[in-house]
């Protein structure tokens, strides 16, 4: 029953295109597919997966499915390094890295501090 609302949760709530929350939403890795479909067919900027349980399973999914995405400007993920690294490396562009990541800067400014 999970993966079934999980899968039907997002993609109707990616539908309205722009920015999605599906925070708190209990998704999990085997919801990462229907998630990278919805992703791929409606026009979503910004993403927050925040307070899931993805894992790097999911976390994994998820980046495979961006890749080639153009649309997808912003996500915010509990796993804000590794994944955020990974989506920025698969898709076109690199992701924007907001001040509303679990971890606030990217990787390399991390580096600098």
């Amino acid at each position: 029953m999970i993966e079934a609302y999980g899968k039907t949760i997002a993609v109707s709530k990616c539908k309205a295109g722009g920015e999605v929350d599906l925070s708190n939403k209990m998704l999990r890795a085997v919801h990462m597919d229907a998630l990278g479909g919805a992703l791929a067919t409606f026009s979503v900027v910004s993403l927050n997966l925040e307070k899931n349980q993805l894992g790097p399973p999911g976390g994994a999914t998820l980046a495979g499915a961006l890749k080639g995405n153009t649309t997808l400007k912003s996500l915010k993920c509990a796993a804000a390094i590794a994944l955020w690294r990974m989506c920025s490396l698969l898709c076109q562009h690199p992701l924007q890295q907001s001040e509303h990541f679990l971890c606030p800067q990217s990787p390399e400014q991390s580096a600098q501090s």
